[in-house]
């Protein structure tokens, strides 16, 4: 076994040690600045949030029009077009608050 072991050692250890090759890493993010990745980041989720965003106050609006006096209904309703739209304030408060500390950490 240790024969094995040792001819294993001797053919392969030098091409391990004596290897040239040049490894080189790509920035997967393609981006060299912070802000430029958080700004990246919040244009996906912006992109993203906005359709869904309508179609949860429309959805909202079908359930209060076809509630036909459904006191839960509407409820659910208001609830689903309110959480939506503070959602969407959110979303923008957090593009307006990177805005403001790129602007005041440069």
């Amino acid at each position: 076994m240790q024969k094995i072991f040792f001819l294993f050692l001797n053919i392969f250890l030098p091409k391990l040690v004596l290897a040239q090759t040049i490894i080189a890493f790509t920035n997967p993010l393609r981006t060299s600045n912070f802000w430029v990745l958080v700004n990246n980041i919040l244009n996906i989720i912006f992109t993203v949030a906005l359709p869904i965003v309508i179609i949860l106050i429309i959805s909202g609006a079908i359930l209060i029009v076809t509630a036909a006096g459904n006191e839960r209904q509407i409820t659910l309703g208001k609830n689903c077009i309110i959480y939506s739209l503070v959602g969407l304030s959110l979303i923008l408060m957090s593009k307006g608050i990177m805005g403001l500390l790129a602007y005041l950490l440069r």
